[in-house]
Protein backbone atom coordinates (compact mmCIF):
# COMPACT_ATOMS: atom_id res chain seq x y z
CA UNK A 1 0.00 0.00 0.00
CA UNK A 2 1.24 3.59 -0.05
CA UNK A 3 3.36 4.88 2.12
CA UNK A 4 3.41 9.19 2.29
CA UNK A 5 3.11 11.26 5.72
CA UNK A 6 0.46 13.44 5.85
CA UNK A 7 3.09 16.55 6.62
CA UNK A 8 5.42 15.17 3.21
CA UNK A 9 2.00 15.69 1.25
CA UNK A 10 0.68 18.70 2.60
CA UNK A 11 4.41 20.20 1.83
CA UNK A 12 4.75 18.69 -1.67
CA UNK A 13 1.34 19.72 -2.70
CA UNK A 14 1.62 23.01 -1.60
CA UNK A 15 5.28 23.13 -3.25
CA UNK A 16 3.41 22.85 -6.08
CA UNK A 17 0.61 25.17 -5.83
CA UNK A 18 3.38 27.83 -4.97
CA UNK A 19 5.39 27.51 -7.91
CA UNK A 20 2.14 26.35 -10.62
CA UNK A 21 3.76 23.07 -11.59
CA UNK A 22 2.01 22.03 -14.79
CA UNK A 23 1.28 25.40 -15.91
CA UNK A 24 4.32 25.69 -17.78
CA UNK A 25 6.23 23.25 -19.71
CA UNK A 26 5.01 19.37 -20.37
CA UNK A 27 1.82 18.27 -22.21
CA UNK A 28 -1.78 19.45 -20.99
CA UNK A 29 -4.13 17.04 -19.49
CA UNK A 30 -7.20 15.51 -20.42
CA UNK A 31 -8.69 14.03 -17.01
CA UNK A 32 -11.76 12.14 -16.59
CA UNK A 33 -13.06 11.85 -13.14
CA UNK A 34 -14.87 8.63 -12.28
CA UNK A 35 -17.10 8.61 -9.18
CA UNK A 36 -18.57 6.26 -7.28
CA UNK A 37 -22.25 7.06 -6.67
CA UNK A 38 -23.35 3.26 -5.07
CA UNK A 39 -25.12 3.54 -2.08
CA UNK A 40 -22.16 2.38 0.23
CA UNK A 41 -20.61 5.67 -0.69
CA UNK A 42 -23.37 8.21 1.23
CA UNK A 43 -22.32 10.53 4.15
CA UNK A 44 -18.72 10.95 5.00
CA UNK A 45 -17.37 8.78 1.64
CA UNK A 46 -19.00 11.43 -1.22
CA UNK A 47 -18.67 14.59 1.03
CA UNK A 48 -14.83 14.11 1.41
CA UNK A 49 -14.60 12.54 -2.83
CA UNK A 50 -16.03 15.77 -3.37
CA UNK A 51 -13.66 17.71 -1.82
CA UNK A 52 -10.40 16.08 -2.84
CA UNK A 53 -11.92 15.76 -6.49
CA UNK A 54 -12.62 19.73 -6.04
CA UNK A 55 -8.99 20.42 -4.96
CA UNK A 56 -7.56 18.36 -7.78
CA UNK A 57 -9.34 20.30 -9.86
CA UNK A 58 -8.72 23.72 -8.40
CA UNK A 59 -4.82 23.20 -7.88
CA UNK A 60 -3.44 21.01 -10.65
CA UNK A 61 -5.68 21.61 -13.21
CA UNK A 62 -4.01 24.60 -15.79
CA UNK A 63 -6.25 26.84 -18.42
CA UNK A 64 -4.47 24.17 -21.13
CA UNK A 65 -6.27 20.99 -19.60
CA UNK A 66 -9.75 19.60 -19.59
CA UNK A 67 -11.75 17.60 -17.42
CA UNK A 68 -14.86 15.42 -17.14
CA UNK A 69 -17.50 13.60 -14.44
CA UNK A 70 -18.41 10.62 -14.72
CA UNK A 71 -20.47 9.21 -12.01
CA UNK A 72 -21.70 5.14 -11.56
CA UNK A 73 -23.77 3.36 -9.67
CA UNK A 74 -26.04 0.75 -11.21
CA UNK A 75 -25.44 2.73 -14.43
CA UNK A 76 -23.10 4.96 -15.57
CA UNK A 77 -23.94 9.02 -16.23
CA UNK A 78 -21.47 10.75 -18.09
CA UNK A 79 -21.90 14.47 -16.58
CA UNK A 80 -20.36 16.56 -19.21
CA UNK A 81 -18.30 16.22 -21.75
CA UNK A 82 -14.34 17.33 -22.10
CA UNK A 83 -14.22 20.92 -21.02
CA UNK A 84 -11.86 23.74 -19.60
CA UNK A 85 -14.51 25.22 -17.34
CA UNK A 86 -13.19 24.80 -14.01
CA UNK A 87 -16.25 26.31 -12.68
CA UNK A 88 -18.95 23.97 -14.73
CA UNK A 89 -16.52 21.17 -13.26
CA UNK A 90 -16.65 22.24 -9.91
CA UNK A 91 -20.68 22.77 -10.09
CA UNK A 92 -21.28 19.13 -10.82
CA UNK A 93 -18.83 17.67 -8.38
CA UNK A 94 -20.84 19.92 -6.21
CA UNK A 95 -24.33 18.45 -7.27
CA UNK A 96 -23.16 15.05 -6.14
CA UNK A 97 -25.03 14.62 -3.03
CA UNK A 98 -27.31 11.40 -3.00
CA UNK A 99 -25.68 8.19 -3.74
CA UNK A 100 -27.79 5.30 -4.82
CA UNK A 101 -28.09 1.72 -5.59
CA UNK A 102 -24.99 -0.55 -6.60
CA UNK A 103 -21.62 -0.36 -8.82
CA UNK A 104 -20.65 -0.80 -12.44
CA UNK A 105 -17.11 -0.10 -11.86
CA UNK A 106 -16.10 -1.21 -15.04
CA UNK A 107 -18.33 0.04 -17.40
CA UNK A 108 -17.17 3.59 -15.88
CA UNK A 109 -13.69 3.13 -16.82
CA UNK A 110 -14.87 1.83 -20.16
CA UNK A 111 -17.45 5.02 -20.66
CA UNK A 112 -14.35 7.15 -19.48
CA UNK A 113 -12.23 5.55 -22.23
CA UNK A 114 -14.53 6.32 -24.62
CA UNK A 115 -14.86 9.89 -23.96
CA UNK A 116 -10.84 10.47 -24.15
CA UNK A 117 -10.93 8.24 -27.63
CA UNK A 118 -13.70 10.61 -28.50
CA UNK A 119 -11.18 13.71 -28.23
CA UNK A 120 -9.32 15.05 -31.01
CA UNK A 121 -5.87 12.79 -30.61
CA UNK A 122 -3.08 15.74 -29.72
CA UNK A 123 -0.03 13.70 -28.95
CA UNK A 124 0.96 16.91 -26.33
CA UNK A 125 -2.24 15.84 -24.20
CA UNK A 126 -1.96 13.64 -21.80
CA UNK A 127 -4.94 11.22 -20.90
CA UNK A 128 -5.96 10.77 -17.21
CA UNK A 129 -8.74 9.21 -15.03
CA UNK A 130 -9.43 9.57 -11.97
CA UNK A 131 -11.33 7.19 -10.23
CA UNK A 132 -12.64 6.64 -6.60
CA UNK A 133 -14.66 3.61 -5.83
CA UNK A 134 -15.72 1.65 -2.09
CA UNK A 135 -16.41 -1.37 -3.47
CA UNK A 136 -16.43 -4.66 -5.85
CA UNK A 137 -18.45 -4.32 -9.54
CA UNK A 138 -21.54 -6.08 -9.26
CA UNK A 139 -23.45 -4.48 -12.35
CA UNK A 140 -21.13 -3.81 -15.01
CA UNK A 141 -22.08 -5.78 -18.38
CA UNK A 142 -19.94 -4.01 -21.14
CA UNK A 143 -16.47 -4.06 -19.73
CA UNK A 144 -14.85 -6.71 -18.07
CA UNK A 145 -11.09 -5.93 -15.97
CA UNK A 146 -9.21 -7.40 -18.45
CA UNK A 147 -10.85 -5.13 -21.42
CA UNK A 148 -10.68 -1.93 -19.52
CA UNK A 149 -6.78 -2.45 -18.87
CA UNK A 150 -5.93 -3.75 -22.52
CA UNK A 151 -7.95 -0.38 -23.66
CA UNK A 152 -5.73 1.33 -20.86
CA UNK A 153 -2.95 0.21 -22.43
CA UNK A 154 -3.65 0.55 -25.80
CA UNK A 155 -4.50 4.59 -25.60
CA UNK A 156 -1.47 4.84 -23.13
CA UNK A 157 -3.79 6.00 -20.33
CA UNK A 158 -2.55 7.17 -16.91
CA UNK A 159 -4.77 6.15 -14.57
CA UNK A 160 -4.82 6.41 -10.49
CA UNK A 161 -7.44 4.52 -8.49
CA UNK A 162 -8.50 5.44 -4.73
CA UNK A 163 -9.96 2.34 -3.39
CA UNK A 164 -11.48 3.09 0.10
CA UNK A 165 -12.50 -0.47 2.40
CA UNK A 166 -12.25 -2.66 -0.36
CA UNK A 167 -11.65 -5.88 0.98
CA UNK A 168 -13.06 -8.29 -1.77
CA UNK A 169 -9.42 -10.01 -2.63
CA UNK A 170 -11.05 -10.45 -6.63
CA UNK A 171 -11.85 -7.24 -6.12
CA UNK A 172 -8.62 -5.69 -5.35
CA UNK A 173 -6.68 -7.84 -7.46
CA UNK A 174 -8.87 -6.64 -10.11
CA UNK A 175 -8.15 -2.65 -9.70
CA UNK A 176 -4.81 -3.71 -9.50
CA UNK A 177 -4.84 -5.51 -12.45
CA UNK A 178 -6.73 -1.94 -14.10
CA UNK A 179 -3.85 0.39 -12.29
CA UNK A 180 -0.90 -1.83 -13.89
CA UNK A 181 -1.75 -1.24 -17.02
CA UNK A 182 -1.57 2.96 -16.76
CA UNK A 183 1.21 4.46 -19.02
CA UNK A 184 3.23 6.66 -17.28
CA UNK A 185 1.09 6.67 -14.33
CA UNK A 186 -0.56 3.52 -13.09
CA UNK A 187 -1.18 3.63 -9.44
CA UNK A 188 -3.91 1.79 -6.80
CA UNK A 189 -3.85 4.01 -3.46
CA UNK A 190 -5.39 1.37 -1.31
CA UNK A 191 -7.21 2.90 2.07
CA UNK A 192 -9.25 1.53 4.74
CA UNK A 193 -11.70 4.09 5.58
CA UNK A 194 -13.35 7.29 4.82
CA UNK A 195 -11.33 9.58 7.35
CA UNK A 196 -8.39 8.61 5.31
CA UNK A 197 -9.86 10.34 1.81
CA UNK A 198 -8.37 13.78 2.62
CA UNK A 199 -4.81 12.27 2.78
CA UNK A 200 -5.38 9.88 0.16
CA UNK A 201 -6.40 12.93 -2.54
CA UNK A 202 -3.41 14.95 -1.56
CA UNK A 203 -1.25 11.85 -3.45
CA UNK A 204 -3.77 12.17 -5.75
CA UNK A 205 -3.14 15.47 -6.57
CA UNK A 206 0.51 15.27 -6.79
CA UNK A 207 0.60 12.33 -8.71
CA UNK A 208 -1.55 14.20 -11.33
CA UNK A 209 -0.03 17.77 -10.82
CA UNK A 210 3.45 17.23 -10.49
CA UNK A 211 4.05 13.14 -10.95
CA UNK A 212 5.18 12.27 -7.99
CA UNK A 213 6.44 8.91 -7.71
CA UNK A 214 4.84 6.52 -5.16
CA UNK A 215 6.78 4.53 -2.79
CA UNK A 216 5.60 0.82 -2.21
CA UNK A 217 6.31 -1.16 0.39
Amino acid sequence: YEQLGVKFCQLFDAELVKNKVGSAGGNAKDVIFVIDYSGSMSGGKIRRARNGISSVIQKQMTTRDTGCIIRFSSDVKVLCELTDSESDLLNIVAGLQRPSRATALWDALGAAINVLNGAIQDPNVDPWIVCVSDGEDNKSRKFSPQKVGDLIKQHKVNVVILSVGVTDFKAVDDMKLVAGCGNDVGELIEIQSSEEIDDAFKTIGSLVGGGLEVQHY
